[in-house]
C-alpha cells in the first residue's frame, strides 16, 4: 500500500449516515463504474467483507432451486464457487479443468444454464481465463455471466460491454491496493432486473440496491476502507485505465524476462497479469517460500494442498514497482548461483 493510503487509514474514523459520506459512495460508484466501461444503469454494491463473501452473494441472489448453474472450475477459486452451489443444495454443472486443459467454450451450447461462473483469473494456478469467449456463450444463451475478477482486475483488461459482464466480483486487497475487508460488485442493468430474493439478510442484493440509490448501505460499511477506495480512485482514474494495463503488464513482463535463466517453469500456459506461478525444477516449491521468508525476509505466496510442493506464486499487485521486483530477482539469482555453482 502506498503512503497516502496507509496516512488515510491512520486518521479518525467519521460519521457515515450522513450527505457527506453518501456523495463519498457515489463517487466511488461513479469511478468504478467507469473503469470497469459499465452499461448505463449499472450500479455499485458495497459490503465488509471479503471477496468470498460477495462470491456467495451472487449465487444466493441469482441462484435459486428452480436455476441451473454453470461453473467453468479450474483451480482453488473455481471450486469454490462449486462448493458455494453445492453447499446450498442448488442445481451445479462443474466444468472442471486439470491446470492447462484447453476450455471449449462451444461444448456448453448445448446445455441448459441460467447463470455462468467463471474466475477472470484463477488465482491458485495464475491462470487467465477467456471471459471475453465466455461473455459469448452467455449472450447466445441469454444466460448471466457472472466474473471474479478479484485478482484480474486493474491487473488485466476487464470490460463490462465488451466481455458481456453482468455481475463483476473484486474486493479491496488485490489490484486495489486496500486492507482487506470491502468486497464490491458491479451490476449490469440485466443483472439488476434478474436479482432474486437473497435467503440472506446481510447480503440482499435488492436491500443493497435501494440503499445505494442514496449513497448508503443497510448495514456498517468499513468506512476507513471506503475513505481509501475514494483517494485510490481518484489517482487510477487520471492515469486511466488502459495505461493502467499496460503499466502492469510491463511490469509482469520485466520480473518474467529477469528470471526466464533461472530453473524455474510457468505452471500455466495462460499467464495473468496479476500473479505468476512458478514450479522449482530442483525443489520442493515450500522449502523455497520457507527458505526466502527466514533469509531474505521475502514473502513468496505459497499454494495449498496438492500444489504445495509443487507451486509458489509471485504477486504483481499493489503499489509496486520494478525497484521491488528487483529485490527478488536479486534473491532469487543469489539462491540458484549457491546451489548451481
Amino acid at each position: 500500500m502506498s503512503a497516502e493510503v496507509l496516512a488515510i487509514g491512520a486518521t479518525q474514523v467519521p460519521y457515515f449516515r450522513n450527505k457527506a459520506f453518501s456523495n463519498l459512495m457515489l463517487d466511488c460508484q461513479h469511478k468504478l463504474l467507469d473503469l470497469v466501461n459499465a452499461e448505463t444503469g449499472s450500479k455499485v454494491l458495497f459490503f465488509a467483507s471479503s471477496g468470498t463473501g460477495v462470491m456467495e452473494a451472487c449465487v444466493d441472489n441469482f441462484i435459486q432451486k428452480s436455476d441451473k448453474a454453470l461453473v467453468i472450475n479450474t483451480g482453488g477459486f473455481g471450486q469454490r464457487f462449486v462448493d458455494i452451489c453445492q453447499r446450498k443444495n442448488l442445481d451445479v454443472h462443474d466444468a472442471k479443468y486439470t491446470v492447462n486443459e484447453v476450455i471449449n467454450y462451444n461444448d456448453f451450447k448445448q446445455l441448459e444454464f441460467d447463470a455462468l461462473f467463471v474466475n477472470a483469473c484463477e488465482t491458485t494456478t495464475g491462470r487467465k481465463l477467456d471471459i471475453e469467449q465466455s461473455g459469448k456463450l452467455c449472450k447466445h444463451k441469454g444466460a448471466l455471466h457472472i466474473v471474479d475478477a478479484i485478482s484480474a482486475f486493474l491487473s488485466d483488461p476487464i470490460d463490462m460491454q465488451l466481455h458481456n459482464i453482468d455481475a463483476l466480483i473484486i474486493s479491496s486487497n488485490k489490484g486495489l491496493a486496500l486492507p482487506p475487508g470491502l468486497g464490491i460488485v458491479i451490476l449490469s442493468p440485466k443483472a439488476i432486473r434478474n436479482v432474486k430474493q437473497s435467503p440472506s439478510l446481510y447480503f440482499d442484493f435488492k436491500e443493497s440496491l435501494k440503499n445505494m440509490q442514496r449513497g448508503q448501505t443497510p448495514f456498517t460499511p468499513p468506512v476507513s476502507i471506503i475513505l481509501q477506495l475514494q483517494y485510490q480512485l481518484t489517482q487510477l482514474t487520471q492515469i486511466g485505465i488502459s495505461n493502467l494495463i499496460a503499466q502492469r503488464a510491463d511490469l509482469v513482463n520485466y520480473f518474467r524476462e529477469k528470471i526466464c535463466h533461472l530453473p524455474l517453469k510457468n505452471y500455466v500456459n495462460d499467464l495473468s497479469n496479476s500473479v505468476t506461478a512458478l514450479s522449482p525444477l530442483a525443489q520442493n516449491a515450500d522449502y523455497l517460500v520457507e527458505y526466502f521468508e527466514r533469509k531474505f525476509n521475502l514473502i513468496l505466496t505459497p499454494s495449498a494442498g496438492d500444489l504445495s510442493k509443487k507451486v509458489f506464486r509471485v504477486a504483481h499487485l499493489g503499489h509496486v514497482d520494478k525497484a521491488h521486483f528487483d529485490v527478488l530477482i536479486e534473491a532469487l539469482n543469489e539462491f540458484y548461483q549457491e546451489r548451481l555453482s
